[in-house]
């Protein structure tokens, strides 16, 4: 009797100790996270402007323009979940608001708006290493200092008064709600 339950007892403890699948793969995972990790960082610091360096990241054949982008104070990028052989990465976004190149009337447009989002991107083995996938359904995450940029851009010397002062708002709202350190913690 006793020694079915140690039996029993063992085989649920291997059970619960086994590693999960993505455990059992650390360096496939560290590849993933890495591919990530440069798409995020190239996101975040051009507005995804799709150059040949981003393009090599993804494998959407869709790559849309976007007229909004979401201001970001930093990310998270979560563990490594199993998909098949493929891998989902969960990436935590805090948020300090939505700038909108061209808002109601026309000119740019910042809203602040603090949040945390959770977006799950897969990462897929493809050209001997691996890619993004579907990241054409997600807006451009952008660094404050990304979107500042942008918006001088937007406003030049021969732009209309109206412009001008639009940009100068959106300019001091994006500096005043997101961080001043704009670099990302990644975990």
């Amino acid at each position: 009797m006793r020694a079915g339950r140690f039996v029993a007892a063992y085989a649920l403890l291997a059970a619960v100790l086994q590693p999960s699948p993505a455990d059992t793969q650390p360096a496939a995972c560290a590849g993933a996270r890495a591919v990530l990790k440069r798409f995020l960082e190239l996101d975040a610091t051009t507005g995804r402007k799709w150059t040949p360096q981003l393009t090599s990241l993804v494998i959407d054949e869709d790559n849309p323009g976007w007229d909004t982008q979401l201001v970001i104070a930093r990310y998270a990028i979560g563990p490594c979940q199993t998909a098949a052989q493929d891998f989902r990465l969960p990436v935590t976004y805090w948020i300090a608001g939505k700038l909108t190149s061209a808002g109601e009337n026309g000119l740019p447009l910042f809203i602040p708006s603090l949040a945390l989002e959770r977006v799950t991107f897969d990462v897929v083995h493809a050209d001997r290493g691996f890619k993004i996938r579907n990241v054409g359904f997600v807006s451009p995450r952008v660094y404050p200092d990304t979107a500042i940029a942008e918006l001088k851009v937007m406003a030049n010397e021969r732009a209309p008064a109206p412009r001008q002062q639009a940009v100068r708002t959106a300019t001091q709202l994006v500096r005043e709600t997101a961080p001043s350190a704009a670099s990302p913690i990644v975990r």
